[in-house]
């Protein structure tokens, strides 16, 4: 894939958002202008469409390389950003089912070389105030962590009705309610003389962050309920998600 783009700052338009909330939005940060061309490389092993939200799991990876230099493509931008995501699932617990118990795990990352300009910098994802999916942090509201580099690790185990079983909740079972263990751990990387030449705060911390929480899973068939904690430091957080069905 060939990129022949424009950049230029925009100014922030709206502060909406879908609960309706006073929250308010940071200011649009400036971006670096000029003209973007570059060339990008992309590798896909496993599902070939990748499944939203998380409400199903999938065995997929997928790898790609963007470089753009000034004597390739006459490029305003000087630099090279490697990303992958991958995405497993295992069976668990009683494997013979139709639906046994299963663990999903997602890892994301990115490097990058050169002078990587602030609209390409990675990110990992928080909610979107509460609404938290599959492969974000649930104790991160409404903005995600950014950087030159990133990494992170979310896990999820479904065990499905078998809680609810074992405490002998048949009307629970019936539902077909689980319950979901999840965690998750990442971290930006911004260096020093970056942070000093931007002009803007940028939303990072200088450490891992990590969590770890329950969720309700197939409530009103379509949707979970999640209580999360931070592990790093003190806090508790709840929000919900759509069901993984599968």
């Amino acid at each position: 894939m060939v990129h022949n783009e424009r950049h230029e700052s925009a100014a922030k338009a709206s502060d909406e958002n879908f609960l309706g909330s006073d929250y308010r939005q940071r200011e649009n940060p400036p971006v670096e202008e000029g003209w973007l061309r570059s060339v990008e490389l992309s590798a896909v092993y496993g599902s070939v469409d990748d499944v939203p939200l998380g409400i199903v799991g999938q065995d997929r990876v997928e790898m790609s390389v963007e470089h753009s230099a000034p004597g390739f493509l006459a490029s305003d931008f000087s630099f090279t950003q490697l990303r992958i995501r991958a995405d497993w699932r295992f069976n668990t617990l009683l494997r013979r089912r139709l639906m046994p118990a299963t663990l999903d795990m997602r890892i994301i990352g990115g490097v990058s070389a050169g002078d990587l300009p602030v609209q390409r910098f990675g990110i990992v994802d928080g909610t979107l105030s509460a609404f938290s999916p599959f492969g974000s942090f649930r104790s991160l509201w409404n903005h995600p962590l950014e950087g030159e580099h990133y990494c992170a690790f979310f896990l999820e185990h479904n065990f499905r009705t078998v809680p609810f079983e074992l405490a002998g909740l048949d009307w629970l079972v019936e539902k077909n309610i689980g319950i979901i263990l999840h965690g998750a751990a990442g971290r930006t990387w911004i260096s020093e003389k970056r942070l000093e030449e931007l002009q803007y705060a940028p939303f990072y911390q200088d450490h891992w962050r990590s969590e770890i929480g329950l969720s309700v899973n197939g409530l009103f068939g379509i949707l979970r309920a999640d209580v999360t904690k931070r592990l790093d430091r003190s806090g508790y957080y709840t929000g919900f998600g759509v069901t993984r069905y599968f």
